[in-house]
This record gives structure tokens, sequence and C-alpha cells, in this order.
């Protein structure tokens, strides 16, 4: 069995029938040498925002929405496909199972190399992006870092990858609940998970996220500059380093700060 135990349990709690559960199987199976098989993509330019659970991610993305629209760009933050229900909050381009989006759909899909990423989820549920989510020329997303790969071999014009990191203390102070909380607990592993591919990670966009109004007005238009660079690097690079400062001194800090809070149940 290649899907974790705790994650077939799920599967199986959700109602996914055994012959869909084998072929979920046999995919994660394969899941590295996955590559959607489409083109359309070929002209649009992916920008991912990742980082640890609170730091700032669709925060950072908003602004840069709003600034590209009044300047007649064409951006705009990228739904997901998933097979869970939806929610009150899920974007409207999100693609759910109330639009039949269901496990043996999504199964189907992947099969076929017509999903650009996908992720199976502890939850039990499968996530991931299909070519009509991604219909304007800069696509933006907050993203995992285990499906880069895949959007790498996607065949976007470009993509970037955009890794946000916070002040300590200003990320610490977003955790109000108890941490023996089992999600907020998971949350924090995840993110030292994230925080370890953020420090080490090569060709990564480093994104220090500081606290204020004015910090991300200021950032997020040079993060806009920065999808607009497409392939300029030299130029991304210049722009980098005004966002960048302290970069791993605060990564380090928030890898700290997570261990702590874990330590503290």
């Amino acid at each position: 069995m290649n899907i974790e135990e705790g994650t077939y349990a799920r599967l199986c709690d959700l109602g996914v029938s055994k012959r869909t559960i084998d072929r979920i199987d046999d995919l994660v199976a394969q899941r590295d040498d996955y590559a959607y098989t489409g083109g359309e993509v070929a002209d649009k330019h992916f920008i991912a925002f990742v980082g640890a659970t609170r730091v700032g991610k669709s925060t950072s993305i908003n602004p840069m929405l709003e600034m590209g629209r009044q300047r007649g760009i064409d951006i705009a933050e990228v739904g997901s496909s998933v097979t869970r229900g939806r929610r009150p909050s899920d974007p409207a381009d999100y693609i759910t199972a109330d639009e039949g989006h269901n496990h043996d759909r999504a199964v189907d899909l992947i099969e076929n190399g017509q999903m650009l990423n996908w992720s199976l989820f502890k939850t039990g549920h499968i996530y991931g992006g299909q070519p009509q989510n991604f219909d304007s020329k800069y696509n933006l997303q907050p993203f995992l870092p285990d499906s880069l790969d895949m959007m790498r071999r996607a065949g976007f014009a470009t993509l970037k990858t955009v890794y946000v990191v916070a002040p300590t203390n200003e990320w610490r102070s977003r955790f109000t609940e108890p941490v023996d909380d089992p999600d907020t607990r998971n949350r924090l592993l995840e993110a030292l998970d994230s925080l370890e591919f953020g420090m080490n990670q090569p060709d990564l966009i480093r994104y220090v996220n500081q606290p204020g109004e004015e910090a991300l007005k200021k950032a997020s238009s040079t993060l806009l500059n920065i999808v607009l660079a497409e392939d300029n690097e030299a130029r991304i690079r210049v722009l980098e380093s005004r966002i960048s400062s302290g970069y791993y001194l605060h990564g380090q800090g928030m890898k700290n700060a997570a261990l702590e809070m874990l330590d503290e149940n």
C-alpha cells in the first residue's frame, strides 16, 4: 500500500470505493513521474506563493491583484479543483464535488494526464489544478511545495516560486488557540516541512512579509513588478533584494518558534 494508513482510513470513511482507492494507490506510486499532457498553458505565467501556515500568502496576493487590475494587467488568483464539497469561503472558480469533481472524476483526469498537478491530502481529498483554472496571463496561487515539480513539467511560459516568511514574533502571535488542538499541531508540523524547503531550495524569490499596511503596499508593488519581469532574471534579483532583507534570520526564527510551540504541548 502506497497510501498512508491514516489517509486510507479517511478515504474509506468518505465512502470512496475499493476500486477507486486501488487506482489512487497506483497513482501515488507513480506520482514523482506524473506530467500533464496538454498544452493549454504554454502562454501562461504561474507564480506560486509558498510558505508556512499563517505567514500571509493570500494577504500578499490580494493587493497585487488590485494593483494589477488598476493597471489593466490580465492577472488573477487561481482556484483549485478539490474532491470535497464546496465551503462558503471557497472562491467562485473552485471546482468541487458539488460541481461533480468527486474522487472518480479526479482519478480519471489524473490517469489521462489532464490535471496540471495533484496532491492526496491526509483528509483523503485530492487537490489539484486544471487548465481552465488558469485563464489569465498571470496566475497567482498559494501553493504547497510538493506539487511544484509537476507544475514545472506542465509547460508554463514562466514559473516563479515566491517563498514567504515573516518576523518571528509577528508570526507566532497569529496562533491564539491551544497548541494541543490537532489541526493546529498538524499545521505546525507542516510549517516545519515547508520552512525546510524554504531555507534550502535554490531558485526561490525570497520575501519577508513585514507587518504594517505601508510595508505591504510597497512589497506588493515590488512583487507585481517581479511578476511582470517574466524571464528577466537580472531584474528579478534586483527587485528581490528590496523585499528579502533578513529572510534566513526570520525563517530560522519561525522554525524555532514552531518547535517551541510543539514542545509546549
